[in-house]
């Protein structure tokens, strides 16, 4: 797709970012059920389901580590488990 897409609005793509589009990322099963139950917990928007969101995210990791989509939305929900009144907040968000 993303090979496509560099086509199409004629980028200059270099052989090595030719052959890194056309790789298939694959994705263990099991952890993607784990990414995919994390995900639907942390759009609860609750600190319990946040906490269950983590742990979903953790164990995606762990049968994972070289899943991204894990890392960023574990790193997501701790981020929304910040009160929005911490004084800390404003150092992450301008």
């Amino acid at each position: 797709m993303a090979q496509a897409i560099a086509q199409e609005i004629q980028a200059q793509v270099t052989p090595e970012e030719s052959s890194r589009l056309k790789r298939v990322r694959n994705v263990l099963p099991a952890a993607r059920e784990e990414y995919l139950l994390g995900r639907y917990n942390l759009w609860k928007e609750n600190d319990a389901s946040l906490a269950i969101a983590i742990t979903h995210f953790e164990h995606a990791i762990q049968l994972q580590p070289d899943y991204p989509d894990a890392y960023a939305s574990l790193s997501l929900a701790w981020t929304n488990r910040l009160p929005l009144d911490t004084p800390n907040q404003r150092r992450l968000w301008p």
